[in-house]
């Protein structure tokens, strides 16, 4: 397993607040993807339901579905190109909340 080198925040504001959510998720050393909030959710205690912003096909675990737009992208590439980690925000699907990445060391 690789350890991600990145800090992905999401912030969701309402009138009264501004919340950040992190999440330090284990990956295969080259893994690639893409990572989203998603916003509005409601789901039952078999997973299933919907989300408001970043809904991937009415389930809890999206399992390799991509979120529908419009969805705010923090884009990770680890061991890339010369051994090297990327990563980037995209608004290539829309905007639904602020991401921030930057890279960390423990």
């Amino acid at each position: 397993m690789y350890h991600v080198p990145v800090l992905i925040s999401f912030a969701l504001f309402d009138v009264f607040m501004c919340i950040f959510f992190q999440r330090t998720v284990n990956v295969a050393d080259g893994w690639a993807g893409r990572v989203w909030a998603r916003t509005g959710c409601n789901f039952d205690g078999n997973g299933q339901g919907r989300c408001v912003t970043g809904d991937c096909g009415n389930k809890l675990q999206c399992n390799g579905a991509g979120g529908v737009p419009p969805v705010t992208l923090a884009e990770i590439t680890l061991n890339g190109a010369g051994g090297k980690d990327f990563y980037d925000v995209s608004l290539v699907d829309g905007f639904n909340v602020p991401v921030k990445v930057r890279k960390f060391f423990e």
